[in-house]
């Protein structure tokens, strides 16, 4: 996937946050196989272009697909790829980068023109004894395109029109994030995640049975100080949102 220099692939020193989990990833999978885990993994790549999800991993006429309100049901309706170790998933990211929609703007050269969504999904059990565990997990990757003031960027025709379609996504995903953090400990009180297909994808790794972490990149240049004063009050507004407490997916059910 395209984005910040922190989250793209690199040399061994200067990788990024999504090659370094997904190397993380495979490291722990490898060490639970010493310890009797036998685990499956498959990939999605999707990209959500104008509030339509593309499906990355599709033929091409057939990128465009629907999303559900449930992101781990949603998962299943996806093209997904088995992935065997941490450089199959590495090429699948050089494919999503390439597939990827980027145009130039007065402010970038290469801008994201869309928010990409990368998932792997986790399957494993071992035997213990009489009994056979089970865990599951769903690892989502985020990239999101940066808010777009069109007076800046000078975006017209097709630019403008993605660049209102981002600020919208956006826009949806602060509702939903001021939602949950104006929620009582109950869990109880509406979530608009239905607002924009960026947080029906992400419901599951904003609700309360998971953890997010955000990574938010600002500019030191005076000349953006706007934005990056917008993209401070959104990580503070994130900051003081809690999603609940993270459960372990797991069945140690007697065989």
């Amino acid at each position: 996937m395209d984005g910040p220099p922190e989250n793209r692939e690199g040399s061994a020193e200067s990788r990024g946050v999504i090659p370094r989990t997904v190397d993380l990833i495979f490291q722990e999978v490898e060490d639970l196989r010493a310890k009797g885990w036998q685990f499956d993994v498959s990939a999605t790549l999707l990209e959500v272009y104008n509030e339509a999800v593309h499906d990355i991993l599709a033929p091409r006429k057939e990128q465009r697909a629907a999303c559900g309100t449930d992101s781990r049901q949603a998962v299943e309706q996806f093209v997904t790829r088995k992935v065997a170790d941490a450089a199959a998933v590495h090429r699948l990211l050089a494919k999503a980068a390439q597939e990827r929609h980027v145009a130039a703007t007065a402010c970038n050269d290469r801008s994201s023109r869309s928010h990409a969504v990368f998932q792997l999904s986790l399957n494993g059990h071992r035997w213990a004894e009489d009994r056979q565990e089970t865990v599951s997990g769903l690892l989502s990757l985020v990239d999101l395109a940066g808010s777009e003031r069109v007076e800046k960027s000078q975006a017209t025709g097709e630019r403008m029109k993605e660049a209102r379609f981002i600020n919208r996504s956006l826009s949806a995903l602060g509702d939903v994030i001021e939602a949950l953090s104006r929620r009582g400990s109950d869990g109880t009180g509406h979530v608009p995640y239905r607002n924009s297909r960026l947080t029906m994808l992400l419901k599951s790794s904003l609700s309360g049975d998971s953890k997010a972490l955000m990574f938010v990149n600002v500019s030191p240049c005076l000349c953006h100080l706007n934005e990056t004063l917008a993209s401070l009050r959104f990580a503070a507004k994130v900051h003081d949102c809690n999603v609940g407490v993270a459960r372990r997916y797991a069945d140690n059910g007697k065989v």
